[in-house]
């Protein structure tokens, strides 16, 4: 198993510590909820050592990764990140991953499970060389407020941060890479830096930032993006799921050629197999991973993903099923099978939890 850099900080802070893919994850360091909750009033911050950093170098590197990936990475402008997926040859999804451009070529940071799916599918070849960079690590500051946390250690500009840019600049005397995005639903700042200075930056950040941050774990993180109804590699993401059945077809060019392209022209020509419903549980019980789901007394799919809605104070579940079952729609009721109970719940419009824009 692997040790994240700030292992020993994580056990110094209490964490409780788990394997997942590999790795050592913390997965929280005092109450779930309470973590959760502090994102989305105030600000947390997490260790994301455990993501994958991948360099696409070389004079065709944008072509490269355009004729792999569902979405054209060549044209992205230098300090810009586009989210992409990357499929096998059926069409089933192998990774996702943020792709950003740099003055010397591609980057690319990917989840536990995808990382190692997605360097043989890369591969090297025609000049253009593909690494795994294990000098660089990242820690994400996210929350309501993170942006007002984070600006105090830096001299970036987040104010003026556009919602898919990446800038450089420094934390105290160390050269970081800060990537803006959203993956809980909240203002997320991820910082790539070498791995010598994570644990500067993680202690000047968290006890520089007052009572208004504090660190998450993997659990919190997880409900957090169940909330905000994001996929994840190893529950929605997998080499038997395509991209339209979990509503990711807006990330996939349609008329490009990658790999995967044509079957993926075959599925909107004929529609998919599957669809992902999003579903307000009416139980405190939750319908965790595998769950069986019904429409009336028909089997219809399972759950990807279950997990308490700590936000909404409702159990939520994410789950796949077929999508020729006509009466599966918003608004529709399904069961879901713990056992030898059921409960049902509400199909809902995702996400469950939005922003309020301010």
């Amino acid at each position: 198993m692997q040790l994240l850099p700030l292992d020993t900080t994580h056990r110094q802070l209490g964490a409780v510590m788990v394997p997942y893919n590999g790795r050592i994850l913390p997965l929280y360091y005092e109450k779930i909820y309470r973590e959760h909750l502090r994102v989305r009033v105030a600000a947390g911050i997490t260790d994301m050592s455990y993501l994958g950093v991948i360099r696409v170098n070389g004079e065709d590197a944008g072509s490269y990764l355009d004729a792999r990936s569902s979405r054209e990475i060549s044209s992205l402008p230098i300090g810009r990140w586009r989210y992409a997926l990357f499929l096998d040859e059926s069409g089933g999804i192998l990774s996702d991953a943020l792709c950003f451009r740099e003055e010397r070529g591609f980057t690319l940071t990917t989840p536990p499970g995808g990382t190692e799916a997605l360097l043989p599918h890369l591969g090297s070849e025609g000049g253009v060389e593909v690494l795994l960079d294990s000098d660089t690590t990242i820690i994400s500051v996210l929350g309501r407020k993170s942006g007002i946390v984070l600006q105090r250690f830096t001299d970036v500009d987040l104010p003026h941060m556009a919602s898919d840019e990446v800038m450089e600049g420094f934390i105290g005397h160390a050269r970081v890479r800060i990537v803006r995005s959203a993956f809980t639903g909240e203002d997320t700042y991820e910082i790539h830096m070498k791995k010598a200075h994570v644990n500067e930056i993680w202690d000047r950040i968290t006890y520089g930032g007052g009572e208004v941050v504090a660190p998450i774990g993997a659990a919190a993180m997880n409900t957090l993006r169940i909330e905000a109804c994001r996929p994840m590699v190893g529950f929605e993401l997998a080499l038997d799921v395509n991209p339209l059945e979990v509503g990711l077809d807006r990330y996939v060019d349609p008329e490009r050629e990658f790999v995967g392209s044509d079957r993926i022209k075959a599925w909107r020509h004929v529609g998919a197999a599957r669809k992902l419903i999003a579903v307000m549980v009416d139980s405190p019980r939750i319908a965790w991973r595998g769950t069986p789901v019904l429409a009336g007394e028909q089997p219809v799919g399972s759950v990807t993903t279950g997990g308490p809605g700590l936000t909404l104070q409702r159990s939520l579940a994410l789950a796949l099923v077929d999508s020729n079952v006509a009466n599966v729609i918003v608004g529709a009721e399904v069961q879901f099978s713990l056992g030898k109970q059921s409960v049902t719940g509400v199909v809902v419009k995702p996400p469950f939890y939005k922003k309020e824009r301010r």
